[in-house]
């Protein structure tokens, strides 16, 4: 009974008439006209039906999988039943404003909790609870909950008290809509109860807690959601075993050596299906892309066979400007083929392969982008391990389809050093938990998985090697040799004399240096050491040009070094992986050993006899190095480098196992970067700052303090074009005062609008630029002042100090 608790105060305007049918979600236009409605009781029970359908049954949780697939489906049936409240269907109708009444998500949370006390297991019952209340917002921290706040607990007891009146009321139409009896305990907020369930839970301090809770959160709003806004569900099809191998016949010259490693890797992977975890570790050159998709094709027709399902492949890689070239091979490779492949990052154009965009609504294609609806996605490493380490709602409804899938990681070398024991394991336990096929692909496989004892686990980590024989493939490589030239640091001048000692004119030639500064800085030198030779052309490549500019510099790269023209490009790190160029000859700041053999991977890529062991010079420019990698990195790449005068490609993987045994033990000292966030996760500590550091703040990359930082959109072409009609399309979107409209048309012209913008400091705009303020984080150059600001060959003429940027 509610006896002495008080009402929540009402709405002036409310009115006690009963409702007649509920709602979970209504749309109108802009003029107020409903144009979309949708009934509370086929809602819930869509979403209850998409939870126990995406529900994969092959988990490794201790709970068995039957026990927590009834309690999904109770997640996904009553995660709305709070809006059955007269408060709510009058809030969506428009008749009240939202207020504390109108919150569906506590009521339905409490309610769920209270009514299914048959439910054994405490630590599912209290996730019932916990999972409905957070299904609108990030996760938060079990114990930053407010309903447990003592200042709040006489405001939340009336509410309560208020909600349960209410549905009380109108208790024989909801009980007949959702097919239960509910009485009056239902609605009693228990709060001392359920601060025991979360303290209990967080006490524990269990990997496996935060891999169940983030794991129903995420099926319960990817249900939501999907059902919400009407997005078709996509069916994965089967892709035919043959279609590698079909492709390589057509395209490209039959390879010997690059079919035996696919046959190995294919073998392998099938013999050792059970496991979880694997590696290829191979020398750039050898296919390992269209290797691992083999493999992956081949897994997933034997997981079909085996238990029925068609695993999501999904592929991630480190880089946006990779990410373009490898979702263009897969599309030559399944071309008119029935598979969906997704290419998602942060400026992904969903337009980009749909043009219909009357036909099928903005928030449909951003739904199935967001929720990875295809058979191969092909991501950042910021989307996968903010997905797989974070809080976010928007992030966390594609942490489901990890469960079962095919998972490639590509370049995982990339990784800071200070979380290799963190990503190994996360990985590791995702393959525990969700039954996830991991493939971990370098030419330099680093020791995520080395030492992870250290975050207190004693579980054995098995990995298998795929190229179980790759040695015998470094041993015959001739392409390349480093030549380390580290008897002193040298400024830029000092590093024009190496050059012209070494480089013959006729050549192409590559050098890759820290900073975008110190790049336009050899770039002038450079081009006017050559100024009077037409037959030799030079490039400067960095984040300081905008990305369409970039691409055309490096499509016309590529066309000149197909001529065997003489070609000179000055690049910072951004061409390291994926951009697929051959040069004569190479110079390399020193940098991580793992991209020091990235660079050699673009001299004499392609083995061309006639320069058997082509140069990579490594030289030491002051300064650059410890401001990009701090000291310790460039001090063990030259402690394994220096005093030796020559190493061939054939010992590169012996150095570079070397590097990352030595590199390991430094960053011990860095351990805590791993750990913290490791607890954090067992701890379940997502947001709550009063203690350590919390999931939340995990960054795969060190952010910068973010308010240093402007975009800047640079109008490339003169008169009247596309480019400045999408800053114009873009200027109108922040005109429109309804935010989900003025999404949306954003969301239109988000892909090409971003072709365009560079990232800068603020200390970088000029008096002048200020003029050209479109809002605190955007400005713009317009054409007609585009060549005081932006170099036809550099790009943004950057003041003072460097910055590296990096797209994700």
């Amino acid at each position: 009974m509610f006896y002495g608790i008080g009402e929540a105060k009402l709405p002036l305007n409310f009115r006690s008439d009963k409702v007649e049918e509920y709602f979970s979600h209504i749309k109108k236009n802009n003029y107020g006209e409903i144009i979309f409605q949708k009934k509370l009781k086929d809602h819930l029970e869509e979403v209850e039906e998409r939870t126990k359908n995406i529900f994969y049954k092959n988990t490794g949780f201790s709970i068995q999988n039957e026990e927590i697939s009834k309690i999904i489906q109770i997640i996904g049936k009553y995660h709305d039943f709070g809006k059955y409240t007269e408060y709510f269907q009058k809030y969506l109708l428009g008749e009240t404003k939202s207020s504390d009444n109108t919150n569906h998500a506590n009521l339905s949370g409490v309610f769920s909790y209270n009514h299914f006390e048959n439910v054994k297991n405490e630590r599912l019952r209290y996730l019932i609870y916990y999972i409905i209340k957070y299904h609108h917002s990030k996760l938060k921290s079990p114990l930053n909950d407010m309903l447990f706040d003592f200042n709040s607990n006489e405001k939340y007891m009336r509410l309560f008290n208020t909600w349960g009146k209410n549905l009380l009321q109108n208790k024989s139409k909801i009980e007949e809509e959702v097919m239960i009896n509910f009485k009056e305990n239902d609605f009693i907020l228990n709060d001392k109860l359920l601060r025991r369930n979360a303290k209990k839970i967080v006490k524990e301090s269990n990997i496996e807690n935060y891999y169940l809770v983030n794991y129903l959160f995420s099926i319960l709003i990817n249900s939501d959601k999907i059902k919400s806004s009407e997005t078709e569900i996509y069916e994965n099809n089967e892709i035919n075993l043959k279609i590698v191998d079909n492709f390589l016949q057509k395209n490209l010259s039959v390879d010997e050596q690059k079919n035996k490693v696919r046959e190995t890797i294919k073998k392998n992977i099938l013999l050792n299906r059970q496991e979880n975890l694997f590696t290829i570790t191979a020398p750039t050159g050898v296919g390992k892309t269209l290797s691992s998709l083999d493999a992956a094709i081949e897994l997933r027709e034997e997981i079909f066979r085996e238990k029925g399902y068609l695993p999501k492949i999904i592929y991630c890689l480190p880089f946006i400007n990779i990410i373009d070239q490898t979702v263009d091979i897969f599309e030559n490779v399944f071309k008119n083929e029935n598979i969906k492949i997704i290419k998602h990052h942060q400026y992904t154009d969903i337009f980009e392969k749909n043009d219909s965009k009357e036909k099928y609504e903005v928030q449909k294609l951003k739904m199935q982008l967001e929720t990875w609806q295809g058979d191969i996605v092909v991501t950042t490493f910021i989307q996968f391990f903010h997905t797989l380490i974070g809080n976010k709602n928007s992030l966390l409804k594609k942490f489901c389809e990890y469960a079962g899938s095919i998972i490639i990681l590509d370049e995982i070398q990339s990784i800071n050093p200070k979380y290799w024991r963190l990503i190994g394991a996360v990985l590791y336990y995702l393959g525990k938990y969700l039954d996830s096929k991991i493939i971990l692909m370098t030419a330099t496989q680093p020791a995520i998985f080395d030492n992870i004892d250290k975050l207190g686990i004693r579980e054995k980590i098995n990995k298998i090697e795929l190229l179980d024989d790759n040695k015998k493939y470094y041993s015959k490589l001739e392409r390349t040799k480093l030549v380390p030239c580290f008897e002193n640091k040298i400024d830029s001048n000092e590093f024009i004399d190496l050059f012209s000692r070494e480089y013959e004119v006729g050549k192409s030639a590559l050098i890759v240096v820290n900073t975008i500064k110190r790049a336009n800085e050899l770039f002038d030198k450079i081009r006017n050491m050559f100024k009077s030779k037409d037959e030799i052309s030079c490039f400067c490549l960095s984040t300081s040009l905008i990305p369409k500019h970039r691409k055309i510099l490096i499509k016309k790269i590529k066309s000149l070094l197909k001529k065997n023209r003489s070609v000179i490009v000055i690049s910072t790190q951004c061409i390291e992986a994926g951009v697929d160029l051959d040069f004569d000859i190479g110079f390399r700041d020193v940098a991580p050993l793992d991209s020091i053999i990235q660079v050699a991977g673009r001299i004499n890529r392609n083995d061309d006899k006639k320069k058997k062991n082509s140069p990579l010079y490594i030289v030491h420019l002051k300064n650059d190095s410890s401001l990009v990698y701090g000291s310790v990195i460039p001090k063990v790449t030259k402690n394994i480098l220096e005093n030796k005068k020559e190493i061939f490609e054939k010992n590169y993987k012996e150095i570079i196992d070397n590097y990352f045994f030595k590199l390991n033990k430094e960053i011990e000292i860095d351990l805590d970067a791993s750990k913290k966030i490791f607890e954090a996760m067992k701890n379940l500590n997502y947001d709550f700052k009063s203690t350590e550091i919390s999931i939340e703040e995990f960054r795969l990359i060190d952010e910068k303090n973010k308010g240093e930082y402007v975009n800047l959109f640079v109008d490339f072409y003169p008169g009247e074009n596309r480019e400045l009609s999408i800053l114009n399309r873009y200027l109108e979107t922040t005109k429109i005062s309804y935010s989900e409209k003025r999404k949306d048309e954003q969301l239109k012209i988000k892909g090409k609008f971003n072709n365009f913008v560079i990232t800068i400091k603020k200390k970088d705009i000029s008096v002048e630029i200020e003029n050209f303020k479109i809002n605190d984080w955007l400005y713009y150059i317009p054409y007609k002042k585009r060549k005081e600001y932006y170099d036809d060959f550099i790009g943004f003429n950057f003041k003072g100090e460097d910055e590296i940027f990096y797209s994700f």
